[in-house]
């Protein structure tokens, strides 16, 4: 008798979930009658994009550098650049030299359609294709004459590829002394581990403030189930927190400190996360910038 009484809970649950898509849909998107068209009917990308500080004395990770003035095809966009590539059983992809970011990320085992010969799932995707969302890692200087690495440093690798137990170090030279690194591993799974750190063989100390960041261009459309998440959020002090895309309009920002725990952006499936030493406290911030086809969310410590 328990048994059928449970199979009954589970068939009216799932009734009660479909019914209320049912009768309540998801609106549809409203159609963005910002976006520019090239003659071809290609949508033009946004004109900016949010990376790292430059040499300005930014303090703050998200300083705007340009975008290319249109959309072209993922393959495009990822020629554009020198890269060190990967290739796990669950992750294809490759990281990008110039910036240092990873920003091409498909899953192995996934496919865009039903068709098993269908492209991998992309994650993350580059600057310069429809929907770039990417991770990046960067400093700011205390002192604004200091060179830090930016959006548009082209970074040396030691290898052309990374793999689980063969990490790979990239390193730019600013000119001052300083040598900046990291060292990006990838395990078999999903998780890269980023370590940044600075040589200085100057004559003088200097004082650098590293942070991260995951940007995301647009709003994905919703998928319309009411008991999933989708937007930022992570554990703060123990704590889980939602944020939904509408909490950012006008351009409004979270500033949370935090020992522990994680941030960031996810889907119905796939999620984008930065996870910081535990035990070390940090500084998270999460924000939308820009409207129309410049809109773009980051999260960021």
């Amino acid at each position: 008798m328990d048994q059928k009484n449970f199979i009954v809970a589970i068939v009216l649950s799932v009734l009660i979930i479909v019914g209320w898509q049912y009768a309540f849909p998801p609106a549809k998107p409203p159609v963005n009658q910002q976006t520019a068209s090239t003659p071809n009917g290609t949508p033009q990308a946004p004109t900016g994009q949010p990376g790292a500080p430059g040499t300005q004395g930014t303090v703050q990770p998200g300083a705007p550098a340009i975008q290319p003035a249109q959309i072209v095809s993922r393959t495009e966009a990822l020629a554009r650049s020198p890269r060190v590539t990967f290739d796990t059983p669950e992750l294809i992809g490759s990281i990008n030299l110039k910036g240092a970011r990873i920003d091409d990320v498909r899953l192995a085992k996934y496919r865009v359609t039903v068709d098993p010969k269908s492209d991998p799932v992309p994650v993350l995707s580059p600057v310069g294709s429809e929907h770039p969302y990417y991770a990046e890692f960067g400093w700011s200087p205390a002192d604004p004459s200091i060179k830090v690495p930016g959006p548009d440093t082209l970074w040396t690798a030691d290898r052309t590829t990374v793999a689980p137990g063969k990490p790979a170090r990239l390193t730019w030279d600013n000119g001052q002394g300083l040598i900046f690194a990291l060292d990006v591993s990838l395990d078999e799974f999903f998780m890269f581990d980023v370590k940044q750190s600075v040589e200085n063989k100057s004559d003088k100390p200097v004082t650098l403030y590293p942070w991260s960041l995951v940007v995301r261009y647009g709003e994905p459309p919703a998928e319309g189930i009411y008991i999933l998440h989708e937007g930022p959020y992570g554990v703060f002090n123990g704590s889980l927190k939602e944020f939904g895309y509408s909490d950012f309009k006008d351009n409004k920002q979270q500033k949370i400190s935090t020992t522990g725990g994680w941030v960031g952006i996810t889907d119905k499936y796939w999620m984008a996360t930065l996870v910081p030493d535990q035990k070390q406290k940090v500084d998270v911030t999460l924000k939308q910038t820009g409207a129309g086809k410049e809109l773009k969310y980051q999260i960021d410590y």
